[in-house]
């Protein structure tokens, strides 16, 4: 019984079907095209397909129907053209039933007819309540938007804790930068500007670390015993008035403006990762544009800009010798490691590339069109954390390889834990995950932290191999890599044969 028309009886199913006609369809055949006047209702006996949606004069996957589903309903309903297209996945099997045959059955029978509609009203109210959960979801409960709003960060430390020689540093750091733009707009050149602006901003993240130590913080909280602030508030003390005295000559940098004022609702979005890959050095005046080649330069930044170079060429040794492997990325934003491994392979994988964004998945199609890739390329507008829920509007074969490119460092545990089963789960026997995390106290973890408010659940390689070991990877192997920079960890598992 097709789950979409379920009120009907076995009565109804012989009158329907002798009516029907089978079709079959080949991979990526136009079923229904967007926009076309249609009014054929399909049944899927075997197979799938997806419903897709163009955004920017790209495709992008909207849901995904299997065996004892139907699809056509709303044009027959509304008598309206196609509200997106249809296409098949693989081989499928339909059938068919023509609007005039289908009129002329439901008006000759009262009781079949109602039975029809209220099935049709039944499905038709489901998807919708699938799709205001999704909006919810994209709306709400996105785990990439952990650190969506700005904190309030006053009251944490009081004017006796802050240290003499951290108040000196951020006025020598004030002054000289006030100096330097005094001179630029009288006309003057400031020899070697470049060098000491790097001087000048990598003095602060010093005074971050030296300050933000755990010894530091209990000196700190002697200073003033009657305004007792424990070391975490201190901290957060600490951080916040760097930010304070710092503000407004960091924020001449275009990137770090962007990664701070988070216009997409978070700071690791697509424009901020495509920003940092192509490292084009732009501010507001000359100061700006030095204080953002000085960011773009820090080892954050660059481990970004070599990760996804890191992940192709790992991705490569994996799935040596496969020659139709199926790839999944789940949040792939860019996407740049999966281009560059389709760029380079032999192979001809079925790729899957899963993220909530949609002008991610946009620049995504851009890039495959300028590439001219004839691979299997699958884009999926689609929550993750919804897909591991069960809420998912994909249907998914078992996978050669997934991997996921800094989702976790949103994530709080149990979501790790939940999303590594999943994983498990879609991989088939022998395949492999690779999953990147951000380094605990790297280099840059003030800047991003105190500076930009970029914040990200950073955990130790131990740590990470503890939730591993709560999910079913638990006795899988696993091989760690490590950037240059000492910034990323990039986790590989493999499921067992």
């Amino acid at each position: 019984m097709f789950r979409s028309l379920s009120l009907l009886t076995d009565s109804d199913w012989q009158t329907l079907r002798a009516s029907a006609r089978e079709i079959r369809f080949k991979d990526n055949d136009v079923i229904i095209k967007s926009g076309s006047e249609q009014r054929t209702i399909y049944l899927i006996v075997s197979g799938f397909v997806r419903i897709a949606s163009e955004v920017e004069g790209h495709s992008i996957t909207l849901h995904r129907l299997g065996p004892e589903e139907t699809f056509g309903e709303m044009s027959f309903l509304e008598e309206q053209g196609a509200s997106a297209s249809v296409v098949a996945e693989g081989e499928v099997l339909v059938e068919a039933i023509e609007s005039n045959k289908l009129k002329s059955l439901l008006s000759s029978d009262p009781g079949f007819s109602a039975r029809v509609f209220h099935s049709l009203a039944v499905t038709l109210s489901q998807r919708l309540r699938d799709a205001t959960a999704y909006v919810q979801e994209l709306n709400v409960n996105e785990v990439a938007q952990v650190n969506r709003f700005h904190s309030t960060r006053l009251g944490y430390i009081t004017q006796r804790q802050l240290p003499e020689d951290l108040v000196q540093s951020m006025e020598r750091f004030d002054s000289t930068l006030r100096g330097f733009q005094s001179k630029l707009r009288n006309g003057a050149e400031i020899a070697e500007l470049d060098n000491q602006i790097d001087s000048l901003c990598d003095s602060v993240i010093q005074d971050l670390k030296r300050f933000t130590g755990p010894e530091a913080l209990i000196e700190i909280g002697y200073d003033d015993l009657m305004g007792y602030r424990d070391t975490d508030q201190l901290l957060i003390g600490i951080g916040a008035y760097v930010f304070r005295e710092t503000f407004r000559w960091f924020m001449l940098s275009e990137t770090m403006a962007h990664c701070y004022m988070k216009p997409r609702g978070f700071s690791d979005d697509i424009v901020t990762n495509e920003m940092i890959s192509a490292n084009r050095p732009a501010g507001d005046t000359v100061l700006g544009e030095s204080i953002d080649r000085w960011f773009l330069n820090r080892t954050f930044c660059r481990a970004r800009r070599e990760s996804a170079n890191l992940i192709s060429n790992t991705m490569q040794r994996l799935l040596k010798g496969k020659s139709r492997p199926a790839l999944l990325g789940l949040a792939s934003g860019s996407s740049r490691e999966f281009l560059d491994f389709l760029a380079n392979t032999k192979a001809h994988p079925m790729t899957t590339l899963v993220d909530v964004d949609q002008d991610a998945l946009a620049s995504v199609a851009d890039a495959i069109s300028e590439f001219g890739f004839s691979h299997s390329i699958d884009l999926v507008e689609q929550n993750v954390m919804g897909l591991v829920a069960g809420r998912g509007r994909m249907t998914l074969g078992a996978q050669d390889l997934i991997v996921i490119p800094g989702l976790m460092d949103y994530m709080v545990e149990g979501e790790c834990v939940s999303l590594l089963d999943w994983v498990y789960d879609n991989l088939n026997a022998g395949g492999h995950a690779i999953i990147s995390i951000t380094a605990p106290d790297h280099a840059d973890s003030p800047l991003l932290v105190h500076l930009l408010e970029w914040l990200m659940n950073e955990r130790s390689q131990e740590q990470f191999m503890g939730m591993v070991s709560r999910s079913r990877f638990a006795s899988s192997s696993s091989e760690w890599i490590s950037d240059e920079f000492s910034v990323a960890n990039y986790l590989v598992l493999q499921k067992g044969t």
